[in-house]
This record gives structure tokens, C-alpha cells and sequence, in this order.
């Protein structure tokens, strides 16, 4: 999520295929970066869900109006993620139409060619013991007939983060530190969570 001139100069050099943008001020590190090598460099957006993380509508809305100016930045469309541990199929489809009509209002309003649609579905997965797989597709099976239903004249990337790997075995850490804070016990682990 955070990107230093550094961090930029170095993706741009061993070629990275997409930045995601967080902020105008990474869009225009980005920018920056590109004209100074001359490289073309592909971004996407990503859309806020009023959270910390994102770029507003309005800026989303002001970046494409005025694409044309950032020649070497190919902006290839919208990203949008809005959290982890979903347990509602029937939220994320309301996020996915609401992604949806935004990205239409941007192709109709601008002209704007949208390549990319990308979204974290954040789904579910079972951490603890007791939690159970069982039906652990159901809500995949939901939005993969909600997307069908759509017809969209992008690409739609699911980006699934843990969830088809949480089935696959244990995450082993240490702990670090223990503590209690207003009457509620933490663990402090060497895996960051």
C-alpha cells in the first residue's frame, strides 16, 4: 500500500505489470516516474470504501477526465476492496453493483475504455478450531452466477487473497508479547496478526 519514489522507480525498472494507485499523491509519483524513464507504466484505481485505504469517486472521476495529460500512465480501470472475513454473499454482490455502476458512469460519462475491473471479494475463511469447511463455496458459487448474469465489457478479476489456500494447511507463529488492554487479552505474534 505505501509507495516511496524508491519503491516506484524500482517496480517501474524490473517491470512490474500493474501499480495500484492509493492516493493522488502515489498517482503522482507514478506519473512522475514514467515520463522521467519515458515507460509506460499501467496502473488501477483503487475506488475507497470510505476506509483508509482508496481514492474517492470525485478523484477517481478527476484522474480519468483528465487521462489524456499522463501520457506514459495507462490507467487500465478500478480496483475496489472493502475487507476481509465477509461472511454475506449477498453484501459483496451489493458492493460488485455498486463498483459496477460507478465504473459505468465513468465509461459513459468520460468515454473512458475501461480494460480492468478488479475486486477482493474478502470471503470468509475458518480460523479458529471449530470452525468448519463445510460449504465452503457456497458464496463463491453466488457471485460466480451473479457476475454470469452481467454482462460487462470489461475483464473481471476476482482477487481471492487467502481463501483458496486456508484449507491447504496451518499457519504456524510465535508468540512475542501478551497483554491486556481495558480487560481484553492480545497476543502479539511474529506473523504480524
Amino acid at each position: 500500500i505505501n509507495k516511496t519514489r524508491e519503491s516506484v522507480d524500482a517496480a517501474a525498472k524490473y517491470g512490474v505489470g500493474v501499480m495500484t494507485v492509493e492516493s493522488l499523491h502515489q498517482f503522482d509519483l507514478i506519473a512522475e516516474c514514467a515520463a522521467r524513464m519515458r515507460r509506460t507504466i499501467r496502473v488501477i484505481l483503487r475506488l475507497t470504501n470510505g476506509s483508509q485505504f482508496g481514492i474517492n469517486e470525485k478523484d477517481i472521476e478527476s484522474l480519468i477526465s483528465r487521462r489524456e495529460e499522463f501520457g506514459y500512465v495507462h490507467m487500465l480501470g478500478v480496483q475496489y476492496f472493502t475487507g476481509t472475513q465477509k461472511k454475506k454473499s449477498d453484501h459483496i454482490i451489493k458492493e460488485l453493483e455498486y463498483a459496477g455502476d460507478f465504473c459505468a458512469r465513468l465509461m459513459e460519462k468520460y468515454h473512458y475504455n475501461m480494460e480492468q475491473f478488479e475486486y477482493g471479494t474478502g470471503l470468509w475463511v475458518p480460523y479458529f478450531t471449530g470452525d468448519s469447511f463445510e460449504g465452503e463455496f457456497t458464496d463463491l458459487m453466488r457471485i460466480r452466477d451473479s457476475l454470469a448474469e452481467k454482462k460487462y465489457p470489461y475483464e473481471v478479476i476476482l482477487e481471492m487473497g487467502r481463501y483458496p489456500a486456508a484449507s491447504c494447511g496451518y499457519f504456524a507463529t510465535r508468540a512475542e508479547d501478551c497483554k491486556t488492554n481495558e480487560g481484553v487479552n492480545y497476543c502479539i505474534i511474529d506473523g504480524g496478526i
